[in-house]
């Protein structure tokens, strides 16, 4: 909604009327905008800097009426048309530019998006300036354009819960059942309906209901039972930044104010703390994976606990493999079974030192790659689904430490430094050549924003964001910093810290 300052709409609102109807003599210019679908814009700029505008081709109050505007500039001289729409300023149309070309965009009351409209200069110079100007004059004596402007209570709150029985709705089609919802109408202020749309902040449950339903008919089924009935309480324009949802009984009373953010994710997070709907929520969009001896779990990222791949045996034990926030939930670190094929470089990760499984729900199956191996797997239906993650006892795996940083002096001895899986602590430093690195006895180390520094027996490493030092017994002496994900296996296998065969995949087995 194109709503702007009360002091442009209170200004249209005293202008209309009060020194009679626009004349001929009181154009100074005039335009035609065209857009899709019969869609355009009759435009008559006026003396004094207003303007009448008539809108054709779309639904909704604004079709077919010439509303008085107040012409204005941006702080780029672009201009745009302002008129009064329910006590408020509506900005209409506006100009704006892009790579150094204009373009005209649209706004109506009741249509989502802007439509865009170009300059028509064939209908501009047959546009029947009178008969404009005798429209206008016609509606504004017979009151209908004093209905668009001036605000109307009963048609506010009769548009709001509208808007939030369209929420409901979508529940109903997503949920096959929704609450009952309704807004406390009582201490809202007719300024607040002027300047939020109550009924959009009012919808932050429904939304993330709609939302949450969409995992699996279970899911759907706990969201319902959970929150049978929701009220908002509109708590002003602000004061409220963090809005609360209190579900008791499987009634909810939802509070919101004008600066509150995010509202359908603290509504979802609510909604899921109730009963047994967060577990069901996520069993649903966790896909689990059967063959060859082999069941893998692979869970989204927004996963309370165990994100990403999980794998053992049907029935038995899983094992937890840590994920990639910026990676697929099917990737995961393994650098005894990479595959030199992979991306270099994708979001910042080196692939070729990746597996992953594959999803693919058209066809109801997976592929687990491993280096070159690819194992076909089937992808189980719902009910087998939740019966084993019903059962599912999910363990964190053993090896938990992740590569930080690799560094070489100009004598090819390596610094190596690893860390407690995605935390900033456990740190430890190895220095050393290939097959004799040794693990340095650390006394602290202290990350910052730039790098950290790690202080041993021996002496200092430091990183920092350009670079890494190392201070003995004599002066620092600057390092050479190697990427360290693109040389895990010479961290892995040929450096010989770890001594291991695999670190916990779903490609050890």
């Amino acid at each position: 909604m194109r709503a702007i300052g009360m002091a442009v709409a209170a200004l249209l609102l005293g202008a209309t009327g009060a020194h009679g109807y626009p004349g001929k003599g009181d154009v100074s210019e005039t335009f035609v905008y065209s857009g899709p679908d019969r869609v355009g814009v009759d435009v008559l700029d006026l003396k004094g800097g207003k303007a009448l505008l008539r809108i054709r081709g779309v639904e909704g109050v604004f079709s077919g009426k010439v509303l008085e505007h107040k012409k204005e500039f941006t702080n780029d001289k672009n201009p745009y048309y302002v008129t009064s729409y329910r006590g408020q300023g509506w900005r209409t149309l506006q100009r704006g530019q892009r790579w150094g070309r204009y373009s005209w965009t649209l706004y109506v009351p009741g249509v989502r998006d802007g439509i865009s409209v170009s300059l028509d200069e064939k209908k501009g110079k047959a546009l029947n300036v009178d008969e404009v100007l005798s429209q206008h004059a016609q509606q504004a004596k017979s009151g209908a354009l004093d209905a668009i402007a001036k605000f109307n209570r009963k048609e506010e709150e009769r548009s709001n819960n509208q808007t939030l029985a369209e929420a409901v709705k979508e529940v109903q089609a997503k949920c096959g059942g929704a609450p009952a919802a309704s807004i406390d109408w009582g201490k809202i202020k007719d300024e607040d309906m002027k300047g939020f749309s109550i009924g959009s902040f009012c919808s932050g449950p429904l939304e993330a209901m709609a939302s949450l339903c969409g995992s699996s008919p279970a899911a759907a089924s706990a969201v319902r039972a959970a929150l049978k009935s929701v009220v908002c309480i509109w708590k002003g324009k602000a004061g409220m930044k963090e809005p609360k949802l209190a579900i008791a009984g499987g009634k909810g009373t939802w509070t919101v104010a004008g600066d509150s953010g995010n509202t359908a994710d603290h509504a979802k997070a609510a909604i899921q703390a109730a009963g047994s709907v967060g577990k069901t929520v996520m069993m649903g969009k966790t896909d689990v994976c059967i063959g060859a001896g082999k069941t893998i779990l692979v869970a989204p990222h927004d996963a309370a606990q165990f994100p990403g791949v999980s794998y053992g045996k049907e029935g038995g034990e899983y094992t937890h493999v840590p994920t990639h926030r910026y990676l697929g939930a099917g990737w995961f670190f393994d650098p005894f079974h990479g595959n030199p094929s992979y991306n270099s470089d994708m979001r910042g990760y080196d692939l070729r030192v990746f597996a992953n499984v594959d999803v693919n729900a058209e066809k109801k199956s997976c592929t687990l790659s491993c280096g070159g191996k690819k194992t076909a797997l089937k992808l189980a239906d719902s009910a087998t689904k939740l019966k084993l993650l019903g059962a599912a006892k999910i363990k964190e795996r053993a090896f938990q430490r992740e590569p930080r940083v690799l560094a070489q002096d100009a004598k090819g001895v390596y610094y190596y430094v690893d860390a407690a899986w995605g935390k900033d602590e456990d740190f430890r430093l190895f220095v050393g050549r290939k097959g004799a690195i040794k693990a340095q006895k650390v006394k602290d180390a202290t990350p910052d924003s730039d790098g950290f520094t790690i202080n041993t027996a021996a002496g200092s490493f430091q990183v920092e964001r350009y670079g890494a030092k190392w201070t003995g017994k004599g002066k620092p002496e600057s390092l050479k910093v190697l990427p360290v994900w693109s040389n895990a296996k010479l961290v892995f296998v040929d450096l010989g810290i770890y001594k291991l065969k695999g670190i916990g995949t779903p490609c050890d087995e």
